[in-house]
């Protein structure tokens, strides 16, 4: 019986440290003038697709950026830091909208003001912005 707990407990403490070459490692992160242009919002935490229909951020004047959720427009400086992208302050109009624009406007504000985003491509016309409390904005570019 020893004999079998021994050989599992090495077993399992072999399997615990993989060499550095196989550890994953995150992508590296993108410059603010990555976010240059204008983009569709295609994902945000937990929101529906449907309601992220009309949701566009757009950063064609850094460092300043603005948003629409569908109802009200957000502006907000665009800053970086040694811990990522800020945004914010940020200035909103203050329209009566429907729940979901207005649950969108709120969720993007707060997360805002959480920490900074990490930039990163997942392809060349679709960016991603994750924050460590995991909100996520996955951003795909507007062509013309």
């Amino acid at each position: 019986m020893k004999n079998i707990l021994l050989t599992a407990a090495i077993g399992l403490s072999a399997c615990a440290s993989l060499p550095a070459d196989t550890q994953a490692h995150p992508a590296p992160t993108l410059p603010i003038s990555a976010l240059s242009g204008n983009w569709q919002l295609v994902a945000f935490d937990q929101a529906s697709t449907q309601s992220l229909s009309a949701a566009r951020l757009s950063f064609t004047e850094l460092p300043r950026g603005n948003a629409y959720f569908g109802c009200n427009h957000m502006m907000f400086q665009v800053s970086e830091t040694a811990d990522g992208i800020i945004f914010g302050p940020i200035a909103s109009t203050l329209m009566m909208c429907e729940p979901e624009q207005m649950n969108l406007e709120r969720q993007f504000a707060q997360a805002s003001i959480q920490g900074a985003w990490q930039l990163t491509a997942e392809r060349e016309d679709i960016l991603l912005l994750q924050q460590q409390n995991g909100s996520l904005l996955r951003l795909q570019r507007i062509r013309k």
